[in-house]
């Protein structure tokens, strides 16, 4: 029920006005600020009065509280650190602020003392935790948006939580050396992040859904991290992996997983974002590692869509008798984004197509900048591709 709503059940009676008080799950996200003020505009001490009056009212703990800003023109900094430690003295469990749409926030130093705390979700933030940090000890799920951490904390942070299990960095700064060490970790988002020197696996061994997105961090001309070929070996467990074109980039300057003989045996789900072919190191580190995931069932490749460059080595690749020496024995499924017709990209789905047994199907998509002619070129010639399997449909 929405916040307001509940409120309103307070002039029911005088016992519904009770059980209003004692609601332990709080939002106050777009749909609260926008019926709070659809008369008149958003002004600073309106927006921390109604806030104040649902927060002061409360009658028990506050198991989770949701806050989604709206845009404020003024800095109400003091206002989110009155609210946090209210929080902090109230058993918060689950804790989200989005302050997306303002001015960077700094965490009050609070949040690290919220002992029952295990959610915590935070966007345009600056963090900046006390070196003898030994809060968190309860966290299972971290959330960070465009959140900057000072003096290269965030380390500090995970080690102190030891029972974390999701783990989410997205368009964050001041993450430097990234070692991470978290026994009971599952699952590992990390796109397009600034200032990350070094990224390594130390202690994960239940982690199985790992994403790494460098992105933006790579495309902005920075140095991307050091990022270890051997970083697949630390992820003895991982079955979905998700790799962008400069993650790829990295492992192959690396040396990539073609020079280590270890199989990831346990991968069985597989993308590989933003392929190209005006590399050939980035190129054949791609093929490589698909051919190190023995069980992989699942394929998804998604081409570069900004570039038609393709060097003469990559075309001639496909003629080493060592391009793909093995069949994937158990891949179902395959799907394939960005297809612009490219000799390149028709030749790796032929040969996706002949050393598949099960494959049962491959999904085409095909560039929007390409015409219904075009297309139908491209159809017409995989439908003359052989195939291994004799379940094998190629969808579009």
């Amino acid at each position: 029920m929405p916040v307001r709503d509940a409120a309103r059940t307070s002039i029911l009676s005088s016992k519904w006005r009770i059980i209003w008080t004692t609601i332990s799950q709080l939002v106050l996200g777009n749909q609260f600020f926008e019926e709070t003020f659809r008369v008149k505009p958003i002004v600073h001490h309106d927006l921390t009065k109604a806030v104040d009056k649902i927060l002061l009212r409360r009658n028990g703990p506050i198991r989770k509280f949701v806050l989604r800003l709206p845009v404020l023109p003024l800095n109400c900094s003091s206002d989110i650190d009155h609210w946090i430690l209210f929080l902090s003295r109230n058993g918060i469990e689950d804790f989200t602020l989005d302050n997306s749409r303002n001015t960077l926030y700094k965490m009050h130093s609070c949040i690290y003392s919220c002992r029952e705390l295990t959610h915590l979700k935070l966007a345009n933030c600056i963090l900046n935790p006390p070196r003898e940090l030994s809060g968190f000890q309860k966290v299972i799920q971290l959330d960070f948006d465009r959140v900057t951490f000072v003096n290269n904390m965030l380390r500090t942070l995970l080690s102190s939580s030891r029972l974390l299990e999701r783990l989410i960095i997205k368009h964050c700064s001041g993450i430097g050396q990234l070692n991470i060490r978290a026994g009971n970790l599952k699952g590992l988002i990390m796109n397009s992040n600034n200032g990350m020197e070094s990224l390594s696996f130390v202690d994960t061994p239940k982690l199985w859904y790992c994403v790494i997105a460098l992105g933006e961090a790579m495309e902005s001309g920075t140095r991307g991290p050091d990022l270890r070929a051997e970083f697949l070996v630390d992820l003895p467990r991982v079955s979905v992996l998700f790799l962008d074109r400069f993650s790829l980039k990295l492992l192959a300057a690396g040396g990539g997983p073609g020079r280590h003989p270890t199989k990831f045996t346990l991968v069985k789900e597989l993308t590989l974002h933003g392929m190209v072919f005006s590399d050939l190191d980035v190129f054949s580190c791609s093929l490589s590692l698909i051919r190190s995931c023995p069980n992989l069932m699942k394929l998804i490749i998604v081409f570069c869509p900004t570039t038609d460059l393709v060097v003469e080595q990559v075309a001639n690749y496909f003629k080493q008798p060592a391009c793909m020496d093995q069949t994937l024995a158990k891949l179902l499924s395959v799907k394939i984004y960005c297809l612009k017709g490219l000799k390149p990209q028709l030749r790796l789905i032929k040969l996706l197509l002949a050393c598949s047994p099960k494959l049962e199907t491959m999904f085409v998509h095909l560039c929007s900048q390409l015409d219904v002619n075009e297309g139908f070129k491209i159809s017409k010639e995989l439908s003359q591709y052989p195939r291994l399997s004799p379940k094998a449909a190629v969808k579009y």
